[in-house]
């Protein structure tokens, strides 16, 4: 798990069975787009949202972005060891 996805789970964690602290955290999502889901991804999706105390709308929500965020961090880091990468095999002839 990603750095983003684990700071949500202790969000989650943090604010577990504390009402106002839910609230701030699942605030409107901004973006809903239906999407076919298997049957045992939302009976879990629906479990973790009781557990939590939100709608699964809003989980789900959270939990793509915070996944979306791991993957921008990954890609960044990826460009910059290709970056890195290219600059030595360009040698002397590169204009860096």
């Amino acid at each position: 798990m990603g750095d983003a996805l684990n700071a949500l789970l202790s969000e989650l964690e943090t604010c577990r069975g504390e009402e106002s602290a839910c609230r701030a955290l699942f605030t409107d999502v901004p973006h809903t787009l239906p999407m076919p889901m298997d049957l045992q991804t939302c009976h879990e999706l629906k479990a973790l949202a009781d557990v939590f105390g939100c709608e699964p709308a809003h989980l789900a929500f959270l939990i793509v972005k915070s996944a979306l965020q791991d993957i921008h961090d990954g890609l960044d880091n990826d460009l910059a060891l290709l970056a890195q990468e290219a600059r030595k095999a360009a040698g002397t002839h590169c204009c860096f």
